[in-house]
């Protein structure tokens, strides 16, 4: 389990570098007018929280090994998602409450992640780990976009994934109540998967120190 030393040094600094500098190409998409499809909202920037929010959760969990090897990189990578937040809520002219809660939501989901890669020598585990967040953001997001456009319904992001809950946070949507029910879920999933993991990881060790011991 990460230790108080690793919670308060921070020794990476490339992988907030590496997020700053996303978060910030990001952000240029709203400020350039740069219109994303023929169909797109005008002014652009109207959606520019909209585009913050699924870049940050998809980009967290693809770059998830990267961005969070120590416990003290997850909070500073959840803490710098905030203040590119406030600013795509400015652009877009967000009630500054709906930022807030966004901006907790993302923070959870990138605790989340750390609880699984971080502080982790297990390259095996650490790609599981990629694999399945991945599917889980992206994947759920295109199902979603997929059932909106092909069938009839709403998108639950109970079944869809946190990039459809944190659209819907942010918009105020009557499912950000389940938005959040499946994000505690997951933060609970995520940490009995680490508290497993680890007891694992010392019984191995265990038994191979009492291997060669004996």
């Amino acid at each position: 389990m990460p230790s108080l030393k690793s919670l308060t040094t921070f020794s990476h600094p490339v992988s907030l570098l590496i997020w700053l500098i996303l978060q910030l190409l990001i952000l240029l998409i709203p400020v350039t007018q740069l219109p994303l499809s023929e169909e797109f909202t005008r002014p652009a920037e109207k959606l520019a929280i909209e585009e913050m929010l699924v870049a940050q959760i998809a980009l967290s969990a693809l770059l998830a090994p990267i961005l969070l090897p120590t416990a003290a990189s997850v909070l500073v990578i959840a803490a710098a998602t905030w203040p590119f937040l406030q600013l795509a809520g400015v652009l877009s002219s967000t009630p500054p409450y709906h930022v807030i809660e966004s901006a907790g939501f993302v923070s959870i989901w990138i605790i989340s992640l750390g609880l699984l890669v971080a502080e982790t020598s297990s390259i095996r585990w650490r790609m599981w780990c990629f694999a399945i967040a991945s599917t889980i953001s992206i994947g759920g997001a295109i199902a979603a976009y997929l059932r909106l456009e092909f069938s009839t319904g709403e998108a639950n992001p109970r079944l869809f994934g946190p990039i459809v809950g944190a659209l819907d946070v942010v918009q105020g949507s009557e499912n950000r109540l389940s938005a959040w029910i499946f994000l505690i879920a997951l933060l609970i999933l995520s940490a009995t998967l680490r508290f497993s993991f680890v007891k694992l990881q010392r019984r191995f060790s265990q038994q191979v120190i009492h291997s060669f011991g004996g």
